[in-house]
Protein backbone atom coordinates (compact mmCIF):
# COMPACT_ATOMS: atom_id res chain seq x y z
CA UNK A 1 0.00 0.00 0.00
CA UNK A 2 2.75 2.72 0.69
CA UNK A 3 4.70 1.69 -2.09
CA UNK A 4 1.76 2.00 -4.39
CA UNK A 5 1.20 5.75 -2.45
CA UNK A 6 4.63 6.82 -2.81
CA UNK A 7 4.29 5.72 -6.93
CA UNK A 8 1.21 7.91 -7.28
CA UNK A 9 2.42 10.64 -5.17
CA UNK A 10 5.60 10.26 -7.54
CA UNK A 11 3.57 10.14 -11.21
CA UNK A 12 1.36 12.90 -10.10
CA UNK A 13 4.28 15.28 -8.61
CA UNK A 14 3.38 18.76 -10.60
CA UNK A 15 6.79 19.71 -11.60
CA UNK A 16 7.91 15.56 -12.78
CA UNK A 17 4.59 16.17 -15.12
CA UNK A 18 5.68 19.79 -16.39
CA UNK A 19 8.99 18.72 -17.89
CA UNK A 20 7.84 15.57 -18.71
CA UNK A 21 5.98 17.94 -21.42
CA UNK A 22 9.58 18.36 -23.65
CA UNK A 23 12.43 16.04 -24.33
CA UNK A 24 14.78 16.86 -21.80
CA UNK A 25 17.47 15.04 -19.56
CA UNK A 26 15.42 15.05 -16.79
CA UNK A 27 13.21 12.42 -17.55
CA UNK A 28 15.89 10.37 -18.31
CA UNK A 29 18.10 11.29 -14.97
CA UNK A 30 14.66 10.07 -12.57
CA UNK A 31 14.87 6.91 -14.46
CA UNK A 32 18.40 6.31 -14.43
CA UNK A 33 18.59 7.11 -10.13
CA UNK A 34 15.55 4.96 -10.08
CA UNK A 35 17.38 2.12 -12.02
CA UNK A 36 20.88 2.89 -9.95
CA UNK A 37 19.09 2.63 -6.48
CA UNK A 38 18.01 -0.89 -7.75
CA UNK A 39 21.06 -1.67 -8.32
CA UNK A 40 22.18 -0.33 -5.31
CA UNK A 41 20.38 -2.70 -3.29
CA UNK A 42 21.21 -5.76 -4.88
CA UNK A 43 24.52 -5.22 -4.78
CA UNK A 44 25.05 -4.17 -1.14
CA UNK A 45 22.71 -7.57 -0.45
CA UNK A 46 25.65 -10.05 -1.73
CA UNK A 47 29.19 -9.81 -3.10
CA UNK A 48 28.48 -10.95 -6.58
CA UNK A 49 30.78 -8.87 -8.92
CA UNK A 50 28.46 -8.26 -11.77
CA UNK A 51 26.27 -6.37 -8.81
CA UNK A 52 29.09 -3.67 -8.49
CA UNK A 53 29.70 -3.70 -12.25
CA UNK A 54 25.84 -3.29 -12.95
CA UNK A 55 25.47 -0.03 -10.54
CA UNK A 56 29.03 1.17 -11.56
CA UNK A 57 27.93 1.41 -15.19
CA UNK A 58 24.53 3.27 -13.92
CA UNK A 59 26.41 5.45 -11.54
CA UNK A 60 28.98 6.38 -14.75
CA UNK A 61 25.99 7.05 -17.46
CA UNK A 62 24.27 9.34 -14.37
CA UNK A 63 27.37 11.25 -14.50
CA UNK A 64 27.80 12.11 -18.32
CA UNK A 65 23.80 12.31 -18.80
CA UNK A 66 24.30 15.09 -16.30
CA UNK A 67 28.08 16.07 -14.91
CA UNK A 68 26.28 17.64 -12.14
CA UNK A 69 25.33 14.45 -10.65
CA UNK A 70 29.30 13.61 -10.30
CA UNK A 71 28.84 13.47 -6.41
CA UNK A 72 26.61 10.66 -6.52
CA UNK A 73 29.57 8.44 -7.56
CA UNK A 74 31.23 9.29 -4.65
CA UNK A 75 28.51 8.90 -2.04
CA UNK A 76 27.49 5.65 -3.59
CA UNK A 77 31.09 4.29 -2.94
CA UNK A 78 31.11 5.61 0.38
CA UNK A 79 28.19 4.07 1.28
CA UNK A 80 29.58 0.55 -0.35
CA UNK A 81 32.45 0.83 2.23
CA UNK A 82 30.28 1.35 4.95
CA UNK A 83 27.86 -1.53 4.37
CA UNK A 84 30.89 -4.00 3.77
CA UNK A 85 32.43 -2.65 7.21
CA UNK A 86 29.17 -3.65 8.58
CA UNK A 87 28.90 -6.74 7.17
CA UNK A 88 32.37 -7.88 7.45
CA UNK A 89 32.04 -10.85 10.06
CA UNK A 90 29.30 -12.49 7.09
CA UNK A 91 31.82 -11.72 3.93
CA UNK A 92 35.57 -11.75 3.40
CA UNK A 93 37.33 -9.24 3.24
CA UNK A 94 38.33 -10.01 0.32
CA UNK A 95 35.33 -9.76 -1.60
CA UNK A 96 34.24 -6.88 0.14
CA UNK A 97 37.02 -5.02 -1.07
CA UNK A 98 36.82 -6.57 -5.04
CA UNK A 99 32.95 -5.77 -5.05
CA UNK A 100 34.01 -1.71 -4.41
CA UNK A 101 37.35 -2.02 -6.66
CA UNK A 102 34.91 -3.48 -9.49
CA UNK A 103 32.73 -0.24 -8.85
CA UNK A 104 35.27 2.04 -9.32
CA UNK A 105 36.29 0.87 -12.04
CA UNK A 106 33.45 0.25 -14.34
CA UNK A 107 32.22 4.00 -13.29
CA UNK A 108 35.63 5.11 -14.45
CA UNK A 109 35.65 3.34 -17.20
CA UNK A 110 32.09 4.67 -18.82
CA UNK A 111 33.04 8.77 -17.52
CA UNK A 112 36.34 8.14 -19.19
CA UNK A 113 35.44 7.11 -22.41
CA UNK A 114 33.48 9.85 -22.72
CA UNK A 115 36.13 12.30 -21.47
CA UNK A 116 38.50 10.54 -23.99
CA UNK A 117 35.62 10.87 -26.95
CA UNK A 118 35.92 14.81 -26.08
CA UNK A 119 39.45 14.73 -25.97
CA UNK A 120 39.28 12.94 -29.56
CA UNK A 121 36.30 15.69 -30.62
CA UNK A 122 37.87 18.82 -28.92
CA UNK A 123 41.36 17.93 -27.34
CA UNK A 124 40.50 18.37 -23.97
CA UNK A 125 40.46 15.41 -21.15
CA UNK A 126 36.98 16.99 -19.60
CA UNK A 127 33.48 15.98 -18.62
CA UNK A 128 31.77 19.41 -20.34
CA UNK A 129 32.88 22.41 -21.84
CA UNK A 130 30.81 24.80 -19.99
CA UNK A 131 31.30 23.61 -16.00
CA UNK A 132 33.00 27.15 -15.24
CA UNK A 133 30.02 29.27 -17.59
CA UNK A 134 27.81 27.37 -14.97
CA UNK A 135 29.88 28.43 -11.83
CA UNK A 136 30.92 31.89 -12.89
CA UNK A 137 27.35 33.12 -14.26
CA UNK A 138 25.00 30.89 -12.44
CA UNK A 139 26.29 29.76 -8.66
CA UNK A 140 28.88 32.71 -8.00
CA UNK A 141 26.41 35.42 -9.28
CA UNK A 142 23.53 33.48 -6.69
CA UNK A 143 26.16 33.82 -3.54
CA UNK A 144 27.39 37.81 -4.86
CA UNK A 145 23.10 38.43 -4.79
CA UNK A 146 23.33 36.61 -1.48
CA UNK A 147 25.93 38.36 0.15
CA UNK A 148 24.39 42.17 -1.15
CA UNK A 149 21.28 41.57 0.31
CA UNK A 150 19.76 41.14 -3.44
CA UNK A 151 18.27 37.95 -4.12
CA UNK A 152 14.90 39.34 -4.91
CA UNK A 153 16.86 40.43 -7.97
CA UNK A 154 18.32 36.91 -8.91
CA UNK A 155 15.67 36.89 -11.85
CA UNK A 156 17.05 40.56 -13.40
CA UNK A 157 20.73 39.76 -12.69
CA UNK A 158 20.54 35.92 -14.16
CA UNK A 159 17.81 36.73 -16.81
CA UNK A 160 18.28 35.56 -20.73
CA UNK A 161 15.40 36.85 -22.13
CA UNK A 162 15.56 38.50 -25.24
CA UNK A 163 13.57 41.52 -23.49
CA UNK A 164 15.99 41.92 -20.80
CA UNK A 165 18.76 41.82 -23.00
CA UNK A 166 19.29 45.49 -22.83
CA UNK A 167 18.75 46.00 -18.90
CA UNK A 168 21.82 46.24 -16.89
CA UNK A 169 23.33 43.29 -15.66
CA UNK A 170 26.16 44.54 -13.14
CA UNK A 171 27.45 41.03 -12.16
CA UNK A 172 27.51 39.52 -15.25
CA UNK A 173 28.97 42.40 -16.32
CA UNK A 174 32.06 42.41 -14.22
CA UNK A 175 32.36 38.97 -14.45
CA UNK A 176 32.93 39.78 -18.29
CA UNK A 177 35.37 42.48 -17.54
CA UNK A 178 37.32 39.86 -15.73
CA UNK A 179 37.13 37.02 -18.24
CA UNK A 180 38.65 39.62 -20.75
CA UNK A 181 41.65 40.26 -18.26
CA UNK A 182 42.32 36.33 -17.85
CA UNK A 183 42.35 36.01 -21.48
CA UNK A 184 44.07 40.11 -22.54
CA UNK A 185 46.28 38.31 -25.22
CA UNK A 186 43.28 37.80 -27.48
CA UNK A 187 42.46 39.41 -30.36
CA UNK A 188 39.91 42.37 -30.14
CA UNK A 189 37.70 40.80 -32.00
CA UNK A 190 37.59 37.64 -30.13
CA UNK A 191 37.50 39.67 -26.63
CA UNK A 192 34.03 41.26 -28.00
CA UNK A 193 32.51 38.05 -28.57
CA UNK A 194 33.61 37.27 -24.43
CA UNK A 195 30.17 38.51 -23.06
CA UNK A 196 27.54 37.21 -21.18
CA UNK A 197 25.19 37.57 -23.89
CA UNK A 198 26.96 34.67 -25.75
CA UNK A 199 28.62 32.85 -23.07
CA UNK A 200 25.34 32.53 -20.39
CA UNK A 201 23.39 31.44 -22.91
CA UNK A 202 25.63 28.46 -24.63
CA UNK A 203 26.34 30.26 -28.15
CA UNK A 204 29.63 29.02 -29.72
CA UNK A 205 32.40 31.56 -30.06
CA UNK A 206 35.76 31.42 -31.97
CA UNK A 207 37.66 31.39 -28.81
CA UNK A 208 38.56 27.50 -27.03
CA UNK A 209 35.09 26.82 -24.88
CA UNK A 210 37.77 24.85 -22.56
CA UNK A 211 39.62 27.77 -22.23
CA UNK A 212 36.65 30.23 -21.57
CA UNK A 213 35.65 27.61 -19.01
CA UNK A 214 38.77 27.12 -17.21
CA UNK A 215 38.96 31.02 -16.58
CA UNK A 216 35.57 31.26 -15.75
CA UNK A 217 36.04 28.60 -12.94
CA UNK A 218 39.09 30.49 -11.73
CA UNK A 219 36.83 33.97 -11.51
CA UNK A 220 34.17 31.76 -9.44
CA UNK A 221 36.28 30.44 -6.82
CA UNK A 222 38.04 33.63 -6.12
CA UNK A 223 34.24 34.99 -5.69
CA UNK A 224 33.00 32.27 -4.08
CA UNK A 225 36.33 32.13 -1.63
CA UNK A 226 36.06 35.77 -0.95
CA UNK A 227 33.98 35.09 2.03
CA UNK A 228 33.94 31.38 2.45
CA UNK A 229 31.20 31.77 5.87
CA UNK A 230 28.85 33.61 3.97
CA UNK A 231 29.66 31.77 0.79
CA UNK A 232 28.64 28.66 3.13
CA UNK A 233 25.71 30.32 4.65
CA UNK A 234 24.24 31.18 1.02
CA UNK A 235 24.66 27.68 -0.41
CA UNK A 236 22.64 26.17 2.62
CA UNK A 237 19.47 28.73 2.55
CA UNK A 238 19.32 27.91 -1.35
CA UNK A 239 19.48 24.27 -0.35
CA UNK A 240 16.12 25.11 1.47
CA UNK A 241 14.42 26.63 -1.14
CA UNK A 242 15.26 24.32 -3.75
CA UNK A 243 13.95 21.83 -1.71
CA UNK A 244 10.67 23.96 -0.84
CA UNK A 245 10.24 25.82 -3.70
CA UNK A 246 8.07 28.12 -4.84
CA UNK A 247 7.85 28.70 -1.71
CA UNK A 248 10.32 31.46 -1.36
CA UNK A 249 8.64 33.11 -4.73
CA UNK A 250 5.50 33.54 -2.20
CA UNK A 251 7.07 34.67 0.93
CA UNK A 252 9.91 37.57 -0.94
CA UNK A 253 8.60 38.32 -4.33
CA UNK A 254 11.51 38.54 -7.10
CA UNK A 255 11.74 41.27 -8.59
CA UNK A 256 11.53 41.65 -12.75
CA UNK A 257 8.66 38.60 -12.60
CA UNK A 258 5.00 37.96 -12.09
CA UNK A 259 4.25 36.11 -9.24
CA UNK A 260 0.82 34.14 -8.22
CA UNK A 261 1.40 33.95 -4.75
CA UNK A 262 -1.47 31.92 -4.08
CA UNK A 263 -0.45 29.14 -6.38
CA UNK A 264 3.07 29.22 -4.53
CA UNK A 265 2.12 28.84 -1.61
CA UNK A 266 -0.60 25.85 -2.73
CA UNK A 267 2.58 24.50 -4.17
CA UNK A 268 5.27 25.36 -1.68
CA UNK A 269 3.61 24.10 1.09
CA UNK A 270 3.24 20.57 -0.21
CA UNK A 271 7.08 20.32 -1.08
CA UNK A 272 7.35 21.95 2.52
CA UNK A 273 5.16 19.46 4.30
CA UNK A 274 7.19 16.74 1.86
CA UNK A 275 10.38 17.70 3.41
CA UNK A 276 8.60 18.02 7.00
CA UNK A 277 7.56 14.07 6.55
CA UNK A 278 11.49 12.89 5.66
CA UNK A 279 12.50 14.99 8.76
CA UNK A 280 9.49 12.99 11.10
CA UNK A 281 10.33 10.07 9.62
CA UNK A 282 13.99 9.64 10.51
CA UNK A 283 13.43 10.88 14.36
CA UNK A 284 10.35 8.26 15.01
CA UNK A 285 12.72 5.40 14.60
CA UNK A 286 16.30 4.18 13.95
CA UNK A 287 16.24 3.07 10.26
CA UNK A 288 18.30 0.22 8.61
CA UNK A 289 21.61 1.61 6.62
CA UNK A 290 20.68 -0.81 3.53
CA UNK A 291 17.48 1.13 3.63
CA UNK A 292 17.93 4.81 4.03
CA UNK A 293 21.47 5.65 2.87
CA UNK A 294 21.25 5.58 -0.60
CA UNK A 295 18.02 8.04 -0.90
CA UNK A 296 19.87 10.24 1.56
CA UNK A 297 23.09 10.40 0.40
CA UNK A 298 22.27 11.00 -3.31
CA UNK A 299 19.72 13.65 -2.18
CA UNK A 300 22.48 15.41 -0.25
CA UNK A 301 24.78 14.78 -3.23
CA UNK A 302 22.19 16.33 -5.79
CA UNK A 303 21.47 19.31 -3.49
CA UNK A 304 25.56 20.10 -3.09
CA UNK A 305 25.80 20.00 -6.90
CA UNK A 306 23.11 22.27 -7.79
CA UNK A 307 23.35 25.05 -4.72
CA UNK A 308 22.96 27.72 -4.62
CA UNK A 309 20.77 27.74 -8.07
CA UNK A 310 16.83 27.23 -7.07
CA UNK A 311 15.72 25.42 -10.40
CA UNK A 312 13.25 22.69 -9.96
CA UNK A 313 14.59 20.75 -12.51
CA UNK A 314 17.31 19.69 -10.51
CA UNK A 315 15.15 18.82 -7.44
CA UNK A 316 12.90 16.26 -9.48
CA UNK A 317 15.07 13.31 -9.48
CA UNK A 318 15.05 13.91 -5.34
CA UNK A 319 11.05 13.66 -5.40
CA UNK A 320 10.59 9.58 -5.49
CA UNK A 321 13.88 9.73 -2.93
CA UNK A 322 12.25 11.98 -0.67
CA UNK A 323 8.91 10.45 -0.88
CA UNK A 324 10.12 6.48 0.37
CA UNK A 325 11.91 8.17 2.88
CA UNK A 326 8.93 10.02 3.96
CA UNK A 327 6.53 6.92 3.44
CA UNK A 328 8.59 4.03 5.23
CA UNK A 329 6.28 2.34 7.83
CA UNK A 330 7.55 2.97 11.44
CA UNK A 331 8.85 -0.90 11.92
CA UNK A 332 11.80 -0.90 9.72
CA UNK A 333 14.95 -3.08 9.80
CA UNK A 334 18.55 -2.71 11.03
CA UNK A 335 21.93 -4.69 10.63
CA UNK A 336 22.61 -6.62 13.11
CA UNK A 337 26.94 -6.49 12.86
CA UNK A 338 27.31 -9.03 15.16
CA UNK A 339 24.71 -11.40 13.16
CA UNK A 340 25.58 -10.02 9.82
CA UNK A 341 21.87 -10.28 9.29
CA UNK A 342 19.30 -7.86 8.81
CA UNK A 343 16.25 -7.92 11.75
CA UNK A 344 13.14 -6.32 12.03
CA UNK A 345 13.00 -3.95 14.87
CA UNK A 346 9.99 -1.96 16.75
Amino acid sequence: MRAALAAILFLLEPYHLFYSLWLMSTTWLVTLILLTWLAWSKAIAGVEWWRFALLGGLCGFLVITWPGAILVPVATAIGILISRLLRRPRHKPMACTAGFVIFLAVCSAVVGSWMVRNQHVAGKLALSHQSGIVLAYFKATEVILWRQGRTEDRYLETSLSPDRRDDPHPIWESIDESLRLHLYNLPIEQQKELTWSNLAQGNKTSVDSFRISAALESIAYGYLLESPLRTLAGCLARCASILTFPLDLALWPPKGVEVNRLRSVALGVVYFLLVLGVVVRLARRRIGFDVIYFPLACTLAWLLATTPQTDPRFRVPMIPLLIFVALLPVVSTVIRADRGSDEPTE
